[in-house]
């Protein structure tokens, strides 16, 4: 996974200042994901879920996908939506701890991050897709969640996690109607 960026200088006639010629654009150049992938580690792996999630979202995936989290606590909001070559009914994601031990891996956000999504992981739209052996621990404050299910996402597995919110107005899991769509087939095993 690279990232590319491409400036471009344009100048107009009637224009002569070069300082205020300059478009800057990113380009991503990857291949599309498959197989195992480590969370937590360098190149050509991830450090963070979030960009394993970005990854994803801008290469999609050519077969299953499976995301390995190494031990730890990663204090980051994770977003997973609109991933190329979900759709294939061979294709899946599935995301859980390396260890397969959910008090190994702790997933967790604060109020105080840049990024307003307002839960921890959020899934819009997505299919075929596993959240597995991880803690889920809302941090924020106000109405934010732990894991938020969104749009016409199906085929959606939360299995053997611990979902906490420390705070009195948070959700730990919400999975519904949104905006007009309906999420399905979305399954619940052995949580806390």
């Amino acid at each position: 996974f690279t990232q590319t960026k491409l400036s471009c200088f344009v100048t107009l006639a009637s224009d002569l200042n070069l300082s205020n010629d300059t478009v800057s654009t990113f380009i991503v150049a990857c291949s599309p994901l498959s197989g195992t992938h480590l969370v937590g580690a360098t190149a050509p792996n991830f450090k963070t879920l979030a960009q394993a999630a970005n990854a994803l979202q801008n290469c999609g995936i050519n077969g299953p996908v499976n995301l390995k989290i190494l031990p730890g606590t990663y204090v980051e909001k994770v977003w997973f939506e609109n991933i190329p070559g979900l759709m294939d009914t061979a294709n899946y994601i599935t995301v859980g701890s390396l260890s397969g031990d959910r008090n190994s891996v702790i997933l967790t956000a604060n109020t105080t991050m840049p990024n307003s999504i307002p839960v921890v992981i959020g899934m819009n739209e997505m299919t075929r897709f596993t959240l597995e052996n991880v803690t889920v621990e809302n941090n924020m404050q106000g109405e934010t969640g732990g894991i938020y299910i969104t749009g016409a996402s199906s085929k959606i597995k939360i299995q053997n996690c611990k979902v906490v919110s420390n705070n009195p107005l948070g959700y730990g899991i919400i999975a519904g109607v949104d905006n007009g769509s309906t999420s399905y087939d979305v399954s619940f095993h052995n949580n806390i």
